[in-house]
């Protein structure tokens, strides 16, 4: 990620919106007042997405474009599309014209002011009522669980400083909590309203299956960002549990059986269950400590996350 002072690179990343993209170079176009860049980073198109960012390179070398060799997810085009950035100041818009390039100015002015990242809040919606509501839901859902207090986590509409892109580790569907992440790792985060859009040509790429992956991406996430860096935590806890409860099986059953003159015989299942806590316990403390050294080993080397790039413009 190399940087150029006074620079804003714009990172949209695309499956097949062919369409878009000539009609979303128009509007960044029309901007003015600052010195831009925007990749387009193409995750595995199948239509004429590519040869449309071509065309846009051809017609003005400010409009660059990452090829991703396949469809490799979002969070992998972000990776890429900010490992190619060179501005000071890295945006994010969807290639899908919902989002208001115009919207952009306000929230770069507001990090020139000091915040690290500051994300977009589509305060109306102009999609459909039944995906509108259930945004929100998971929106009021997040609220709870996480210690940032946003209206719209996921926006894609953001503005941050180069360290905060160069600082993410971006895995999975981990695109969809990049405030959550930026604040996890100190920097500073807040919010302003942006439009939100209809869609004007494609085809929508969310489905059912999203709100799902939502749910599972947030359980991940949460256990990620508690435990991450100190997996001992979770499975040292679970295993002392694991042993403590085991061995009071173990001995409650051993004290009946030599102060009382309980019949060792019908306490022999109790006596098997506490050796199955014990064994947990000390299994789950093992990969603890196993954990705690690919942690240790992983802090040595930096992962990009990134797909595999075929073409830069």
């Amino acid at each position: 990620m190399t940087s150029s002072t006074g620079l804003l690179s714009v990172v949209v990343p695309v499956l097949n919106e062919a369409p878009n993209i000539a009609p979303l170079c128009a509007e960044i176009g029309d901007l003015g007042g600052c010195d831009f860049e925007v990749i387009f980073v193409d995750d595995g198109s199948s239509d004429g997405t590519w040869d449309a960012i071509r065309d846009a390179n051809g017609r003005d070398p400010r409009f660059r474009g990452v090829r991703l060799r396949t469809n490799s997810g979002k969070s992998a085009a972000y990776a890429a599309g900010f490992n190619a950035a060179r501005g000071d100041i890295v945006a994010t818009l969807d290639g899908d014209l919902q989002d208001d390039p115009g919207d952009l100015g306000r929230l770069v002015e507001q990090v020139h002011r000091g915040t690290d990242l500051v994300v977009g809040w589509k305060k109306t919606g102009k999609s459909t009522p039944v995906k509108f509501a259930l945004s929100k839901i998971g929106n009021l859902m997040l609220r709870f669980v996480t210690p940032l207090r946003l209206h719209d986590m996921n926006c894609p509409v953001r503005a941050m400083r180069r360290e905060v892109a160069g600082a993410l580790d971006l895995r999975a569907d981990h695109h969809r909590y990049i405030p959550l992440l930026a604040h996890a790792r100190g920097f500073s985060v807040s919010e302003l309203p942006v439009a939100n859009r209809p869609r004007q040509h494609g085809q929508s790429k969310y489905g059912g299956s999203k709100y799902v992956k939502s749910a599972t991406a947030l359980l991940g996430m949460g256990l990620y960002l508690r435990f991450g860096e100190r997996p001992m935590l979770l499975f040292g806890g679970l295993g002392i549990a694991g042993l403590l409860i085991g061995v009071t099986i173990c001995a409650t059953v051993t004290t009946c059986w030599a102060f009382f003159g309980s019949n060792i015989d019908d306490d022999i299942p109790t006596l098997i269950l506490g050796a199955v806590f014990i064994l947990t316990g000390m299994q789950f403390l093992g990969l603890g400590l196993l954990g705690e050294m690919i942690v240790r080993r992983l802090r040595l080397s930096e992962g990009t996350g990134a797909a595999e790039v075929t073409e830069e413009l």
